[in-house]
């Protein structure tokens, strides 16, 4: 149960963070029509840092649908500490910039 519940609020914070990113990266200037074009914004304004792990965050959200087939839920499972990291990371480069640049 506990699994679930951690991949379900991985999913909702999937799909409000992509959307949050399109609709600030669209102040920006920039269009963000999906998630992956949301995430590639949110590299190029310098608020996310790491490219490789949005794509591994992204392939996880593919395979989030199949959470009812063990070995996939387990591996999501584990790899949940590092996108929660990106996440925060993503969190703090958006507030910078509706902050205006200041920490």
């Amino acid at each position: 149960m506990a699994r679930d519940s951690a991949i379900l609020r991985f999913e909702l914070a999937y799909e409000v963070g992509w959307k949050a990113v399109a609709a600030m990266a669209r102040r920006a200037g920039l269009e963000a029509p999906g998630p992956r074009a949301a995430f590639e914004a949110a590299f190029s304004l310098g608020w996310t840092s790491d490219e490789e792990l949005w794509e591994r965050i992204l392939r996880a959200r593919k395979l989030a649908v199949h959470v009812h087939e063990e070995v996939l839920a387990q591996e999501l499972l584990r790899q949940l500490p590092e996108f929660w990291e990106g996440f925060a990371e993503l969190l703090a480069g958006m507030r910078r910039e509706r902050e205006g640049g200041e920490e």
